[in-house]
Order: C-alpha cells, then structure tokens, then sequence
C-alpha cells in the first residue's frame, strides 16, 4: 500500500488528510528523552491511521499508539491471517499499515527515528537513538502475518557487531512460546524492549567504568547498517510481495 491506496476495508483519501494533520502536531517525547520527538513521515502517519481505522472497524476497539493496545492489534492480525488464507497478497496490502502502527509505538517509546522512503516498505527501517538498533518493522508485520521468516523484508535487528553477542545470550535466556505469540506485534515490541534495556545496561556500565559520556546515534551513523540491510532486501525479494 502506498500514500492514498485504500487499504482492505475501503478507506482512501480521507486518511490521508487527517494523517497530513496529524503529521505536523510535534509528538510527546519519552520520559527519559530531553527533546519532542519530530513528527513521523507523512506516508507513515497515514499508514498508521489506516492501520487505527481498519482494526476498530474489524474489532470495535482502537488502537492509541500505547503498549497496552498491542494485543488488539495481535487479534486483528490473527484474524486478517486465517481470512487471507495464505494469500500473499492480501497479506502485503496488510503489512505496510500494521508495521507502521508498530513502529510508530515503538519510535514513541525507544525514542527512535523512521528511515523511510516513499513506497519502498521493504527498504523502510526503524533507528533507535540512544542504542544502536535498527529494523523494519514492516517486516516484523509480514512476519506475523505469515507466521514464518519474511525473507527480504530486514525484520531482524540489526547492531554493532561488539552488541550482537549479548543480544544473543538475552534472547537465549528467554521463555520459548507458541510460533503465534513468538510473532506477534506485542510480542516483537517486547523482545524489542528486553534488548534495548540490555544494551542500555551494558553500555551505562562500561561508561562508569571508561568516565566517557553518554552518545546518541544519529542518522549517519546508520549509513553501513541501513546499506547492509537494503541489500539484503534488493537480493532476496521472497516472502510477501
């Protein structure tokens, strides 16, 4: 789904013009942060909304961009799955405004930033600001849509190499769970959570030890972890289309 597609419930435009609102109010900034968080990407606003509209149109219930909300969006995506069938299209019209509500908690949250070129939701990736921590939530999406590894769609965390080793031993020591739950939306944002506290603690405690301060990482410091991504994607085009 692109910028002004109606998504499977039928909705269009309109979306797209509260979404263009909403995009210019700035955003709460996490607690621990010291600066407003800047508005989302247009396209991902709209997604986000659209995504707001089709599971309370589906369920009743809407979504307010909290964790507490997530398992909602667990049912809608649980229900979207068995009605789709297995069909991969519809599981892409899905995807793009699911992992856009997703990454929009999250970026609320882990005080992070979107990546996100127009229309490429594959390439599109979610940079945390106070770890080094990157995703496409997008792909998180399609993943709990197919219940499956969503190859070329970089839903897998990306860090430094020198983190990668304790992320594993977190993840390890973590309770095994259903492949529904293990891919579920609350359940990736909580997998998410765990990591980034790790990474957090570790990092506060070698600068006790070092004296040196704290750092935050900006968009270039992304530029070799997003190219290595992308090409991933570009090689391995797999998965939902």
């Amino acid at each position: 789904m692109t910028t002004g597609d109606q998504g499977p419930n039928g909705h269009g435009d309109e979306l797209a013009e509260a979404a263009a609102e909403e995009a210019d109010e700035p955003i709460e900034a996490p607690p621990e942060s010291h600066e407003p968080l800047a508005p989302p990407p247009a396209e991902v606003a709209e997604l986000s909304r659209a995504c707001i509209e089709f599971v309370k149109k589906a369920t009743g219930m809407e979504l307010d961009f909290t964790a507490e909300t997530l398992p909602v969006l667990d049912f809608y995506v649980r229900g979207v799955r068995e009605e789709a069938g297995g069909k991969t299209e519809v599981l892409a019209l899905v995807a793009p405004p699911v992992g856009a509500y997703l990454g929009e908690v999250a970026r609320r949250r882990l005080n992070a930033r979107w990546h996100a070129p127009p229309g490429q939701h594959r390439r599109w990736r979610l940079e945390l600001c106070d770890v080094f921590l990157s995703t496409n939530p997008v792909g998180a999406a399609a993943e709990a849509l197919l219940l499956d590894e969503a190859p070329g769609w970089g839903a897998r965390f990306r860090l430094m190499p020198a983190d990668e080793a304790l992320a594993e031993r977190v993840l390890a020591n973590l309770p095994e769970v259903d492949v529904e739950d293990y891919y579920a939306p609350s359940s990736r944002l909580e997998t998410l959570e765990i990591v980034v506290d790790a990474l957090v603690g570790h990092h506060l405690a070698q600068r006790e030890k070092s004296g040196e301060p704290a750092r935050r990482y900006d968009e270039p410091d992304y530029g070799w972890a997003r190219a290595e991504a992308i090409a991933e994607v570009d090689g391995n085009g797999d998965g939902v289309a």
